[in-house]
């Protein structure tokens, strides 16, 4: 498809099983909308949605008893979407002296299809709220009921749903051509997942080349999973050589449960890194900022500036009050509508079994 949006076929279904309306129109693709999620095509809904006005529009020209309540359906909507074409176009059907011309334009556009030019920024007005004004000034635009039939019986889908027409342009890449299967792969020296080139010498049936999972791919993987996660993903997926073994003896024995981040779960490219600066002369000091013992001052009071507030106290007492704060946020978005005394007690629980020392630290402290 276009604007940068790209699917895979998981599943061909005959006609008689794909979802369809009363009057016989057929879905013809299904697609899972979280995709324009992940690769941010914002205007893959926005297409389908103006194909889906201009479609119903032609229904309603030709329910229309009179060549003026079509042109009027047909202007209008061409004027909503896009005021020089709409300027253009009428500019021209105005010019048509003889009425069977006029006619023939109309039933053209109800035969053919009201095609429309979209810009890809809009210099007037987002697209999205031109679409959102249209639904509201013509209450002919209501979403399909559509049906699934099940052993012979027609059974409507729970929730309406917009339909209209997409271009879709098949690629050069074929499962045949292109089938990608991959284990534990090919590895390089250094012990890092590497492309293999052997099925183009014909040393191996299928491509086992390694997928790339670079910037995008953990921006969008980002959007369900904490850093935590995602890091122990990278260890399993690339970064670490025990996470990668993990995970085989894991396909081979499932009941064995893969670790969680620890100490072992090293990351390959990071001590790859660090040979590096060890060459020059620099070394690299890994931090794990959660597990520091850090002394604080809790005799002087200073003044800090927090959210646009100012306040006076100590650098420990500073330290807790955003503590509390961000704590606060956090348990409200995770349980909202609690009391001022369910709040208090969640935020006392919470700090308590966080790991906060005051005092002075004990020489022989484990």
């Amino acid at each position: 498809m276009r604007y940068g949006n790209k699917s895979v076929v998981s599943r061909v279904l005959p006609d008689k099983d794909m979802p369809h309306t009363k009057d016989g129109k057929i879905v013809d693709v299904r697609l899972n909308l979280l995709a324009i999620i992940n690769r941010t095509t914002g205007f893959v809904p926005h297409e389908l949605f103006i194909n889906f006005i201009c479609d119903i529009a032609r229904e309603q020209m030709q329910k229309a008893s009179t060549l003026k309540e079509k042109e009027n359906i047909l202007f209008s909507i061409i004027k909503d979407l896009n005021e020089k074409q709409y300027k253009s176009m009428y500019a021209y059907y105005k010019d048509l002296k003889d009425t069977k011309l006029k006619k023939e334009y109309i039933d053209d556009c109800i035969y053919e299809g009201i095609f429309i030019h979209q810009n890809p920024v809009s210099e007037d007005e987002p697209i999205l709220y031109k679409l959102q004004k249209m639904t509201k000034k013509y209450n002919w635009l209501e979403p399909y009921q559509l049906y699934v039939t099940i052993d012979g019986h027609e059974i409507p889908q729970m929730i309406k749903t917009y339909m209209g027409e997409m271009y879709m342009i098949r690629l050069k890449q074929t499962d045949q051509k292109n089938f990608s299967v991959r284990n534990t792969g090919a590895i390089n020296t250094k012990e890092l997942p590497e492309r293999s080139y052997k099925n183009r010498n014909h040393q191996d049936l299928y491509s086992d080349k390694a997928i790339r999972f670079g910037e995008y791919e953990t921006l969008a993987i980002m959007t369900g999973l904490s850093e935590e996660e995602l890091a122990l993903f990278h260890a399993y997926y690339r970064t670490s050589i025990k996470g990668r073994r993990d995970v085989i003896s894991h396909i081979f024995e499932p009941e064995k449960k893969l670790s969680e981040i620890d100490s072992s779960l090293t990351n390959r490219t990071a001590e790859l890194f660090n040979v590096i600066f060890k060459a020059l002369s620099n070394e690299i000091e890994f931090i794990d900022s959660d597990n520091i013992v850090k002394s604080m001052d809790n005799s002087h009071i200073q003044e800090y500036t927090y959210h646009g507030e100012t306040y006076f106290m100590t650098e420990y007492e500073f330290y807790l009050f955003k503590l509390e704060d961000e704590l606060k946020e956090k348990i409200l978005l995770e349980t909202p509508g609690l009391t001022d005394e369910e709040l208090d007690e969640r935020l006392h629980e919470e700090l308590k079994a966080s790991k906060r020392i005051m005092g002075e630290p004990v020489k022989d402290m484990k």
